[in-house]
């Protein structure tokens, strides 16, 4: 009876989610010019906001490129509401009025766990209070095993964050080459069934980063950061490059039409949606797409240390990323991940991890090297959306090999996301499986934050 009971309101949910309606069709538009585009605000200028609308008056107005540049406005996190609407003239030439409630927001928030790794943390933040869009937030966290702070402004696409973290764990490698990994904590049960580590060490590092991230071109962005980073170890068979590791990284990212990247930035804008604000192409998100829609994402990344930085070891490592996604008419999306690195220079410390090329799973070994290939396959399938939130299921496949010349480690994974995400709430909660097929571990890790 119970399970029959459960099974109805199941049901109904997903009856509910399938009367979502179709967004707006303007289709009997395409083609035709733009006479005027006329932009009501609350605090920001309308200035600024057509500055980041991409249709100007005299373009030609296509669907593609209409729902382009609605999502500019919202990628602003400043409105929330957002009102579109086309409209035809007597000479056919269409007009655009956009009416957008922009607000703002300043407020502390204090988070804490516990369990093994105890963390108390907590920031400081405001959005558009001087009516032109910024960001700026203060934020820090303090755990068992260190602490991380960190600062930062944005402006008109413009982010520049500084940030200081201390951390120390212990680290042992295993006979067949891999690592414990630093994302997981594992408990010596868990590690234990890899049998004996070859050597076990502790490490600890001191980092300072200064980072400034600003669009080239349209889609196209590009980001500079300095890392002062201080490694020590203590263990009679710790690794023997202690001492400086500064690096300066430079990053270029190409994308359309694929969320992320966003990067510290990106995550802080998402607070806003405590207050109502940042939200406001919720329904744009619910609603079923006309046709499917096509993403891509581009990274490309060199980092490079030597006495010019004020590292003690030369570090010379390149990165290339590719992810392309199909987004079906009900808002499901496929995505494939390609990623490759190469170290050309590297000490231990800076060896290219093969969690750096697997974008999903998170697992309890890693593996190090020079070289680096991965490719994974995603399916985010959204189980009930609505106007509350979005309950998603993400099953995936991943693979990846590093290592040098001589040899090759293989780690390929399976596994699904489960995660619930509330529009007035900043970020997803839900939980990852990752199921190594490699060494045939599992882990279950809670995921607070990231992005669908």
């Amino acid at each position: 009876m119970k399970i029959k009971y459960i099974a109805t309101i199941i049901s109904a949910l997903l009856i509910i989610n399938s009367a979502l309606v179709f967004g707006e069709d303007y289709s009997a538009y395409e083609g035709r010019i733009i006479s005027k585009i006329n932009i009501k605000t609350v605090r920001i200028s309308p200035q600024k906001a057509a500055s980041k609308f991409t249709l100007k008056e005299g373009s030609l107005f296509t669907i593609a490129a209409y729902d382009e540049a609605k999502q500019s406005l919202h990628n602003m996190r400043i409105f929330k509401t957002i009102d579109f609407t086309v409209s035809e003239n007597s000479d056919k030439t269409v007009n655009i009025d956009i009416d957008a409630k922009d607000s703002y927001y300043i407020f502390p928030i204090v988070m804490a766990t516990g369990g093994s790794n105890n963390m108390f943390g907590g920031a400081l933040m405001e959005s558009n209070l001087f009516k032109a869009g910024e960001l700026v937030f203060l934020s820090g966290m303090s755990m068992n095993d260190g602490y991380a702070f960190s600062a930062g402004f944005g402006l008109n696409s413009n982010f520049f964050s500084v940030s200081i973290a201390k951390f120390d764990h212990d680290e042992k490698q295993y006979a067949n080459g891999s690592f414990n990994s630093p994302q997981i904590k594992a408990d010596s049960a868990e590690l234990n069934q890899f049998g004996i580590p070859l050597r076990l060490y502790n490490i600890q590092t001191e980092s300072m980063q200064v980072q400034w991230s600003f669009p080239i071109i349209k889609s196209l962005s590009f980001s500079i950061a300095y890392t002062d980073v201080e490694v020590k170890y203590f263990g009679k068979n710790a690794p023997t490059d202690f001492g400086k590791h500064n690096k300066v990284i430079f990053a270029l990212r190409k994308s359309r039409n694929f969320s992320g990247g966003g990067g510290m930035g990106g995550a802080m804008a998402s607070m806003g949606a405590l207050f109502g604000i940042g939200i406001s192409d919720v329904s744009d998100i619910i609603a079923k797409l006309a046709k499917p829609r096509y993403g891509y994402a581009l990274n490309l990344n060199y980092e490079n240390g030597g006495n010019l930085t004020g590292a003690d070891y030369n570090i010379s490592k390149l990165y290339f990323g590719a992810a392309g996604l199909i987004e079906f008419r009900s808002r499901n999306t496929l995505t494939a991940n390609l990623s490759a690195a190469k170290a050309f220079e590297s000490p231990f410390f800076d060896l290219i991890r093969s969690g750096e090329v697997l974008s999903r799973g998170r697992y309890l070994r890693d593996f190090r090297g020079e070289n680096a290939i991965g490719a994974g396959l995603s399916y985010n399938w959204n189980i009930i959306k609505s106007k509350i939130g979005i309950l998603a299921l993400v099953p995936y496949i991943e693979s990846a090999a590093i290592g040098d010349q001589n040899k090759f480690n293989e780690q390929t994974g399976i596994g699904a996301v489960l995660s619930y995400r509330l529009w007035r709430f900043p970020f997803p909660l839900g939980v990852n499986f990752s199921q190594s097929i490699s060494d045939n571990s599992f882990t279950a890790s809670f995921l607070f934050g990231g992005r669908f």
